[in-house]
């Protein structure tokens, strides 16, 4: 559930003599495709990630521009707090009634003065966002007096997170790993199947190619659950995700590929899972490439709804990953 807005539309900042971080410190971590344009940085992906940690202070606040001329759609400013396996906290920085351009500051309370994690994710409508048309840019952090942000540093291992919202969005898992043995790069949006992820998996936004991702030291992909509620058939799956595939190893050439399946929801009889052998297939075909099956995990799994995993449910799941990439020699 989204919370009441707690921001003000003005520029102003309302903190004296506030710790004013720019969007380009250093301490702060973009992980995933982000776009510099010379005053703030923004995403049209809605897995991607800024990162950083807070310590000394009740509060920290977002300064933010809002550039949305989306009318069918809302954006939203999501903020997780020591990498909570909830789902983030969310403000609604437009909705569909009311569209709005301007600077937003949100302002996000902390339990205490103890150092904490912080992922802020920008999210929406995923066309509108790769479009431009929904666009959330981060200008600066402001942290009230005797505040500090520092950065979190991440594992030295590069891991590309392919997928939609189970991959790198508000229900993601991945961040649930080991944070100080990963660095994760999502590539991620809710809504995806593996056709519309193949489409737009080379571009930054809409005609932007991608052409700076780091190089990974392994690529995980699950897709399927947008798949299965669209009636997508396995051989239509395998096509487009043979081809995602090969899209992954031109940017990536030596790192490793792991398909994992989505496991089947037993409380519903929907199985999600139905694509495994597509992805054993397209396993078998292209080397350097592994199948990870979560059909042992299905009798533990809880779930938030239908179509996503609750709190405990993303753990187990992240867990088993974790655990079959370290097998892996990661």
């Amino acid at each position: 559930m989204m919370p009441s807005l707690a921001f003000s539309a003005t520029a102003k900042v309302p903190l004296y003599n506030a710790l004013i971080v720019p969007y380009n410190a250093s301490a702060l971590a973009y992980l995933g495709r982000w776009q510099d344009t010379g005053k703030g940085k923004w995403s049209g992906w809605g897995g991607t990630q800024l990162a950083f940690k807070v310590s000394g202070t009740r509060s920290f606040h977002i300064e933010v521009e809002v550039n949305d001329a989306d009318v069918a759609n809302a954006v939203y400013l999501r903020v997780g707090i020591d990498n909570s396996p909830q789902m983030p906290i969310g403000w609604t920085l437009s909705s569909e009634l009311v569209k709005y351009n301007g600077t937003r500051l949100v302002v996000v309370a902390l339990p205490d003065l103890l150092e904490h994690t912080i992922i802020i994710h920008t999210a929406g409508n995923y066309a509108g966002m790769f479009a431009g048309t929904s666009k959330v840019l981060i200008k600066q952090i402001l942290v009230p007096q005797g505040g500090v942000l520092t950065a979190w540093t991440q594992g030295s291992k590069y891991i590309q997170t392919v997928g939609d919202s189970w991959m790198g969005s508000d229900c993601d898992w991945p961040r649930l790993m080991d944070r100080t043995k990963w660095k994760l790069f999502p590539i991620a949006t809710g809504g995806f199947t593996a056709a519309l992820m193949d489409t737009q998996y080379n571009y930054k936004s809409s005609g932007v190619s991608a052409t700076d991702d780091p190089t990974m030291d392994a690529v995980i992909v699950s897709l399927g659950v947008n798949d299965y509620a669209q009636g997508v058939s396995v051989p239509n799956f395998q096509t487009s995700l043979l081809a995602l595939v090969d899209k992954i190893r031109a940017k990536q050439a030596s790192a490793p590929i792991f398909l994992i399946q989505a496991p089947k929801n037993l409380g519903t009889g929907m199985d999600f899972g139905q694509y495994e052998t597509a992805m054993q297939n397209v396993v078998a075909a292209r080397a350097n490439t592994a199948y990870i099956s979560t059909r042992s995990l299905e009798a533990s799994l809880t779930w938030e709804d239908n179509y996503h995993l609750d709190a405990a449910g993303k753990i187990i799941l992240a867990d088993y990953v974790n655990a079959a990439l370290i097998a892996a020699g990661l």
